[in-house]
């Protein structure tokens, strides 16, 4: 944990003082600049010390006095900070801070230096022994699966067979990390069980039971609902009333993964209605006695063994990747992937690590050794052990990016974020992949519960995050103890459906730098908090607040939070104005629901207030505001740092306004009234922006116009995405011609004309159409039109009787969507889908939702 103390204190000196733009301007710069310099020298050595399971007293005593010294120096510069520009401090109490500062770190780099000279030097050294590999396949969702195939075939055969018409709960029993969710989703994904059932879905348990979130997965892919539709329905017992009438006269199929207990399967299964259809659940869990309880006799569960020698080292090899290893170094893989006692986790992460590890024998040999433990230990302590190692082995900027999974809940996804980073994690196998956007960048990603626990365990040992998850009280006081580490609380997060947080007058964020609540499922209503009007957040750098309310409090003071880098708000109207911007990196304005449209109208008079002057800072790097963002083009300064911005009014997309973001490479435009000198050339405009890879245009009110030339769009844009749109087919014919275009989705397509014909040699690169409400009734064309097309998803598309023959010569097709279209329409998609199996391709997947009657 002294690694991450550490590396935010580097952080903070980059980000006040040698930023290109810094906020404070200092006349020792030089000083500084050594400062920096020698803390990266001190975080070199500190690393080699927490790779090791084992540590030594002495170098037990560096890492704790690094720990104090670095969050000590952090809190007394950002302190000193905040005086000078609230107050106009002097600079001299600043100065003498970093000196001392400089002093405690060669103080501290010559006792770590003294304590590795008596030590064994035999210890594993991670700047030199590290390589960047890119495991082959790493950014898939998931590879082929290992062993495991004699269950995997009798388990298909149990929800295959037609002996019996009962609904049949089929359950995957085995110890965490052997593999029950990768089969399921192996069985879920399998083109003749897609075919069998009418419908599919799946939903998540987990050991942190919670009935809403469960309901809104199945709400999801059983019914196909919006996380916005399903917000609006207020009550738990209402979503599993849609859940059983939905399925109801169905022959369906259930994914209900990693069930705990028996209450969980009560509250589902009456869900779930038994008509003697062939309808089939399939569960996993961990734990016999819930497979028993679910009604799953012998015969129907299937127990997953541990993997043999063979089987083991082929799931390694294929988590290691393109790396060839020599026989000496093969054989020493062949013994840690032994020590792995055929757990698939085990393994995986052990191929995780040893493939950014050199190929030497010295370096293998020493992780082999790290990972020795007593013949009588269990399993789970081996599978810890492996574990652990591979986390204490992580970069420096790795390991505190790992940690910070702690503070989100369990089974909550994380929005993309440091790419980079989630990236290595991801090919270490330490982070799973649970959602890749349509043309395959990671959307949402997840963790395994051990990897979980681990996680939780690091980050509590010195009370650096506190996660107040739910508990059968009604109030959590905080307050009335202190932690016994005097910089604990650094992350707090709150998370619950039904703890409302209460904090007593003693209590502050003075130390504090993330603040978090996760108040239920998504789309609940918010969380009633009880603030103090003089509560202290100035340290604050990340604040997540949309789950809260304020039910109890007039305003939430933030006006002098000068460090704040993230901001995440439900309402405006609660918040007072935020006075020191210079910081300001992300906000994100997202509001509950329901929300009534007075509120509505009210808050977004505000947020034209509150915004002002936010233009002003040079840092801001994203933006997701709900109304067309205020912008006076006269304040604006170039924005270099901003790559995210939505939604902009389409009369300030100008040519002076657009040069003033040149790197945004997200970009949502909100059209409203119409001024024709406008509408004619905004869209020209665009092509200036070069960097531009997604664009999103809300078109509902402004009146039809033409795009007569390609050259108004940037030739670097991937998806596009319109709603509601005004313009022709004859537009949609000048956007194939774009080289990059990936994604396209034209929804509410309904002034796009009866009579469609793609041009040739257009869409190139496309991978997934989405087209919904078209008055389309006839569309020619051609496969060589579409040739690397992956998904088609036709949507509320009534006109239109069959899909175009030339779908059927796609070979890359992997996907037919179609809600609410007609009968026909659906027919055809299953012609297209035999004759591929023609060809050879039987991954295509037709999935039809609500087909309309006629």
């Amino acid at each position: 944990m002294a690694c991450v103390g550490l590396i935010s204190l580097i952080r903070t000196v980059e980000l006040e003082f040698l930023e290109p733009r810094p906020r404070l301007v200092v006349d020792y710069n030089d000083e500084i600049q050594c400062l920096h310099q020698r803390l990266s020298v001190l975080l070199t050595l500190l690393e080699e010390s927490e790779k090791k399971l084992n540590v030594s007293e002495a170098e037990r005593d560096v890492i704790a006095r690094v720990k104090e010294i670095s969050f000590r120096a952090e809190d007394e510069i950002e302190s000193e900070v905040m005086e000078i520009l609230s107050n106009g401090a002097s600079h001299e109490t600043l100065h003498q801070i970093l000196q001392r500062l400089a002093q405690d770190t060669e103080g501290l780099i010559q006792q770590r230096r003294n304590t590795t000279q008596i030590l064994s030097t035999s210890s594993y050294n991670p700047q030199s022994n590290q390589e960047h590999i890119i495991p082959e396949g790493a950014s898939k969702l998931d590879g082929a699966m290992v062993g495991h195939a004699q269950e995997l075939e009798r388990t298909k055969e149990m929800l295959l067979q037609r002996s019996t018409q009962e609904r049949q709960v089929i359950s995957i029993v085995g110890m965490g990390g052997i593999g029950k969710t990768t089969m399921a989703k192996k069985i879920y994904d399998n083109s003749l069980i897609r075919s069998r059932f009418d419908l599919l879905g799946w939903a998540t348990v987990s050991q942190h039971y919670d009935l809403r979130r469960i309901l809104h997965d199945l709400c999801r892919s059983v019914i196909q609902m919006t996380d916005e539709e399903i917000s609006k329905v207020e009550s738990s017992a209402e979503l599993a009333d849609k859940v059983r009438r939905r399925l109801m006269g169905q022959r369906y199929f259930l994914v209900v993964d990693d069930i705990w207990d028996s209450g969980g399967w009560d509250d589902l299964q009456r869900c779930f209605p038994d008509e003697s259809n062939g309808s089939r659940i399939l569960l996993t869990t961990r734990l016999k006695e819930v497979a028993d309880y679910s009604g799953c006799s012998g015969k129907y569960v299937c127990n997953l063994p541990f993997l043999n020698s063979n089987e083991s080292w082929k799931l390694f090899s294929q988590k290691l990747g393109s790396i060839i290893l020599p026989p000496e170094v093969q054989e020493i893989g062949r013994r840690i992937v032994n020590k792995c006692r055929g757990l698939p986790l085990a393994i995986a992460v052990a191929a995780g690590l040893l493939s950014k590890t050199k190929k030497s024998i010295e370096n293998w040999q020493s992780i082999a050794l790290a990972m020795n433990l007593p013949m009588t230990s269990d399993l789970h302590d081996q599978c810890s052990t492996i574990l652990t190692l591979s986390y204490n082995n992580l970069p420096y900027h790795l390991k505190a990016c790992f940690l910070y999974f702690g503070v989100f809940p369990k089974i909550r996804s994380l929005e993309e974020g440091a790419m980079d980073y989630l990236q290595d994690l991801i090919d270490r196998n330490l982070v799973l992949i649970s959602k890749l956007s349509f043309i395959g960048n990671i959307k949402t990603c997840k963790m395994h519960d051990l990897l979980f626990d681990l996680c939780l365990r690091e980050v509590e040992k010195d009370k650096f995050v506190s996660a107040f998850r739910q508990r059968s009280e009604n109030v959590v006081e905080l307050g009335d103890t202190e932690p016994l580490f005097e910089y604990a609380n650094r992350w707090l997060t709150f998370q619950s459906e039904t703890i409302q947080p209460k904090f007593r007058d003693n209590y502050n964020f003075h130390k504090s730098r993330t603040l978090l609540f996760f108040y239920g499922a998504s789309g609940s209503s918010g969380l009633p908090v009880s603030w103090r009007q003089n509560m202290s957040f100035k340290m604050i750098r990340v604040l997540d607040i949309r789950d809260i309310s304020f039910k109890e409090s007039p305003t939430f003071d933030i006006s002098d939070m000068i460090l704040l880098r993230y901001l995440a708000l439900g309402k405006i109207k609660h918040v007072r104005v935020l006075k020191h911007h210079h910081s300001l990196q992300t906000l994100i304005v997202k509001f509950p629901n329901p929300c009534r449209i007075e509120e509505l109208d009210r808050d977004e008079e505000i947020g034209s207030k509150w915004l002002q002057g936010l233009w002003k800072s040079q840092n801001l790097r994203f933006i997701e505001y709900p109304y067309p963002f205020p912008i006076d083009t006269d304040e604006v300064p170039v924005q270099h740092s901003l790559h995210t911005l939505s939604w902009v009014p389409y009369l300030r997309c100008t040519k002076e306004f657009v040069l003033k973001i040149p790197n945004v490479k997200v970009l949502g435009i909100r059209c409203g009234e119409t001024y024709g000198y406008q509408t004619e050339t905004w869209w020209d405009n665009l092509h200036y922006l070069t960097k531009l890879e997604k664009l999103i245009v809300d078109d509902y009110e402004s009146e039809p116009f033409e795009l007569q030339s390609i050259n108004s769009f940037p030739q670097s844009l991937k998806e596009l995405k319109i709603m509601g749109t005004q313009l022709s087919w004859e537009f949609i014919t000048v956007v194939s011609m774009l080289p990059n275009l990936e994604s396209l989705k034209l929804r509410q397509a309904f002034n796009m004309g009866e009579e469609w014909e793609t041009r040739d040699g257009g869409f190139p690169k496309l991978k997934f159409l989405l087209i919904t409400e078209p008055k389309l009734k006839n569309w020619k064309t051609m496969s060589d039109h579409f040739p690397v097309l992956q998904r088609l998803a036709l949507h509320h598309c009534h006109d239109l009787e069959k899909i175009p023959e030339g779908f059927a010569g796609i070979t890359t097709l992997q996907l037919i969507e179609l809600r609410d279209c007609c009968p026909s329409l659906v027919e055809s998609a299953k012609d297209i889908q035999e004759e591929q199996m023609l060809y050879g391709n039987d991954q295509l997947v037709v999935r039809y939702y609500e087909t309309a009657k006629y």
